[in-house]
């Protein structure tokens, strides 16, 4: 059998693109997503915004901050937040949500 779980990590990436670009802050082709580095942070996935960043002319915190402020996480994501953190777009996963779509997909 196999597991769903693969699938579920790319809806994670896939939503959470989707909802950094519908800020219309970031180009969609300009959304690089990566898995928060140890060390205490509180996320699942993390967007790096120096790219965007530097291309919008602003301070990477304070891009982190305008993008994280812009998205807007429906009640059925497999999200639960997103949160600025230096240049850093930090995204937490819905536990429920993920659970859920692991057991069912």
């Amino acid at each position: 059998m196999d597991t769903p779980l693969p699938y579920v990590f790319d809806r994670l990436r896939t939503e959470a693109t989707a909802l950094i670009a519908a800020t219309g802050l970031v180009a969609p082709d300009a959304i690089t997503l990566a898995e928060p580095k140890a060390g205490g942070v509180q996320a699942d996935l993390a967007f790096p915004v120096f790219v965007a960043a530097k291309a919008a002319g602003t301070p990477p915190p304070m891009f982190a901050q305008t993008v994280a402020n812009a998205i807007t996480i429906p009640s059925d994501s497999l999200f639960l937040s997103a949160v600025a953190a230096g240049g850093f777009v930090n995204f937490a996963v819905r536990p429920d949500v993920f659970a859920q779509a692991v057991v069912s997909d």
